[in-house]
């Protein structure tokens, strides 16, 4: 900012020289030009790393100034999600184009010059509570919004233990010192640009490998707002792997800054987003994109999990049940299937007369391991999609994913 003064107050004395040589021009000799060196420079913009609330016109202002990027931390995402109607829904055209890096003009009538950025990069961190995401993704529209983020969705917290160490700050702020005095390159006009990454040789073939072999089978295993989300995976691996790397870089301060991203760093990237993000994205977004059906399979199928019954009767579930997560007997009826095809149950068989009983033998696979296994429930035929009722059959976890997500696998 000094410096900035410093060079202003210059200007404006260059300046006012200029305007007393204007006024000592004889009559009809033209005047001299005002010199460069007369024209104030523009006011530097403050360095910026974090927003938590801002305009999309804000945002291009700052991300104008500021070519490193910007991160937008939201403790509540919810009410940001559903803010994207001001401006006439321009909000969320804007949001989707910060995932690119690419460059962005904004006009207003109101401004006399346009907002141009050269690299519109946003990182978006928040939190939403569980209660919210089935109100902003029942509709199941696919505008690539959902697709764009990495999801994390546990399935509940650990017990609180008191901390047995305290986090390492010093290590935190030299890393982020060294991210932060990486400078851009300069092209061939003078103009700063981002630097360019590539993959190593071994990490492109692998890359391309990865593509032609995991790709097509996750697409193929995925549907709706999920298969979406697949397809941002190859993005979404390029970008974490060149974090991986660089974080890699900010652990040793020894080892030189990366020219390339290596296969190591796009393996553990490949790793996390199948082993991890995949789970999570699939949790995320079928809790918000399911049927009433599949929700009220979802948690009967945590309380079996939980409670792990023999046998169950409908009727004795909803109404001598306390606790059963789902009370309207016609929910539950339309549920069972579900939770039939998921391999938590299977029916019992038809009563001789009157009103079927609904009595369902409980798939004794989501047990522990410890229980014993009789001869009886060795020798069943299959039971739901994952393989005999008996010894190596159902595995729990993929059949809660089963009936979450009505049927992605």
């Amino acid at each position: 900012m000094r410096q900035h003064v410093e060079a202003k107050e210059r200007a404006l004395a260059v300046k006012d020289d200029w305007r007393v040589k204007m006024r000592d021009v004889p009559e009809g000799q033209p005047p001299p030009e005002m010199p460069v060196e007369a024209m104030e420079p523009p006011e530097p913009s403050r360095p910026r790393l974090i927003t938590n609330d801002a305009t999309i016109e804000k945002i291009a202002l700052i991300s104008a100034s500021n070519r490193r990027g910007l991160l937008l931390q939201n403790d509540e995402q919810a009410g940001w999600l559903t803010n994207f109607q001001r401006h006439g829904g321009n909000d969320k055209s804007f949001w989707l184009q910060t995932y690119g890096g690419r460059p962005y003009v904004i006009d207003r009538v109101k401004r006399n010059a346009p907002i141009v950025v050269d690299s519109l990069c946003v990182s978006i961190v928040g939190a939403i509570t569980p209660d919210n995401v089935p109100a902003l993704f029942a509709r199941g529209i696919d505008d690539g919004m959902t697709a764009r983020f990495i999801h994390v969705y546990p399935s509940t917290f650990p017990p609180f233990e008191l901390p047995t160490s305290v986090p390492d700050t010093a290590f935190v702020s030299d890393a982020m010192a060294r991210l932060v005095a990486l400078d851009p390159v300069t092209d061939e006009n003078g103009r700063k640009k981002p630097r360019d990454i590539p993959f190593s040789e071994s990490a492109t073939k692998a890359f391309v490998q990865w593509r032609r072999d995991s790709l097509p089978r996750l697409t193929r295993m995925t549907h709706g707002l999920l298969k979406s989300w697949v397809g941002k995976m190859p993005g979404n691996i390029v970008r974490i792997a060149l974090i991986l790397e660089y974080l890699d870089w900010v652990s040793d301060e020894n080892r030189p800054e990366p020219t390339s991203v290596s296969s190591g760093a796009l393996d553990a990237a490949i790793s996390f987003v199948e082993d991890y993000a995949l789970g999570m994205a699939r949790r995320t977004l079928a809790a918000g994109s399911q049927t009433r059906e599949a929700r009220d399979a979802a948690v009967v199928g945590a309380w079996l999990l939980e409670y792990q019954p023999d046998q169950v009767n409908l009727r004795d579930l909803t109404k001598l049940t306390p606790g059963f997560p789902v009370s309207d007997p016609r929910s539950l009826d339309a549920a069972s299937p579900l939770l039939v095809e998921a391999g938590f149950w299977r029916p019992l068989g038809k009563s001789a007369g009157g009103r079927p009983r609904k009595d369902y033998e409980v798939s004794p696979l989501l047990a522990p391991a410890k229980r014993s296994k009789t001869a009886k429930t060795k020798n069943h035929e299959p039971f739901g999609p994952f393989g005999p009722f008996g010894e190596g059959g159902v595995d729990p976890e993929r059949a809660a994913i089963m009936a979450i997500d009505g049927g992605a696998t």
